[in-house]
């Protein structure tokens, strides 16, 4: 039984109906969602992780820590798409042709509001307020005061706050396609000091050395959602010995870590 939509409070605790009305009477919040609970879209699957010392060829789209950031893998970003049926709509199979079909003036039109407080990890199709582009997220957080929206773009990586009216119900077709945004370690670095201002540093430094760059990419290990990577320049030089000669960070020894066995750790929703 849902909220009913003519509530408007008083001491009658009803609407015009009377006792005829069979949802629920409570006040409707003034944004026009209500507290129904209902299921939602959670699932994306993620990228198949490639197997320790594989070599790769990246592209950075986030820089999250002084160590960690995000890769899209450049084999998946364009692929030649199935030609349809006349009529028929397919799912988009590569990341540029989902970028596309999600910001056509048809699909632009067609987006529909929330009817609900977003709830965390719900997938939505969300601004980006820097290009005015939709691109898929997963709701982070929301703030009833300020009617904002925290969400991560899963095939970017980052993390922004949107308006509310920013977010829209993710259509179905474009669910199948997985998150395309991989996350990163860096291999063989360290905190130069506990300081968070000399992180930031850190950060920014490799920031600006990687970000927006397709680099070449040498798998040390994985985890269920993670690749710890070498990384190089198109020179072929380390971005971590470039961070440590900037006296950024400091470097480790490592190894690669070879997957032991068959067996796999898994994300039950």
């Amino acid at each position: 039984m849902d909220i009913c939509k003519h509530y408007k409070g008083g001491p009658e605790k009803t609407c015009f109906k009377g006792r005829r009305c069979t949802k629920r009477h409570v006040l409707i919040n003034p944004d026009g969602w209500t507290l129904d609970r209902v299921p939602v879209v959670a699932k994306c699957n993620p990228l198949p992780l490639p197997a320790p010392d594989t070599y790769l060829r990246v592209y950075v789209t986030h820089v999250a820590h002084f160590n960690r950031f995000f890769v899209q893998l450049k084999e998946n970003i364009t692929k030649n798409e199935p030609v349809p049926d006349f009529g028929v709509v397919l799912p988009p199979t590569s990341l540029n042709s989902l970028v596309l079909d999600m910001n056509s003036p048809a699909t632009r039109m067609a987006y529909k509001p929330l009817k609900l407080v977003p709830a965390p990890g719900e997938l939505v199709a969300a601004l980006y307020p820097p290009d005015e582009q939709w691109y898929r997220a997963r709701v982070i957080s929301s703030t009833r005061a300020d009617q904002n929206v925290e969400v991560m773009y899963i095939d970017y990586g980052n993390v922004v706050w949107v308006k509310e009216n920013e977010v829209r119900e993710l259509e179905s077709r474009f669910w199948p396609l997985p998150a395309q945004a991989v996350r990163c370690a860096l291999a063989g670095v360290s905190a130069l000091t506990g300081d968070s201002r000399q992180w930031a540093a850190a950060k920014d430094a490799l920031n600006k050395m990687i970000h927006e760059r397709v680099l070449q990419a040498h798998v040390i290990a994985r985890d269920y959602d993670e690749i710890t990577v070498e990384l190089f320049d198109e020179h072929g030089f380390s971005i971590a010995e470039q961070l440590a000669a900037g006296l950024f960070v400091n470097l480790e020894e490592y190894e690669i870590s070879y997957d032991t066995n068959d067996t796999q750790k898994v994300i039950v929703p």
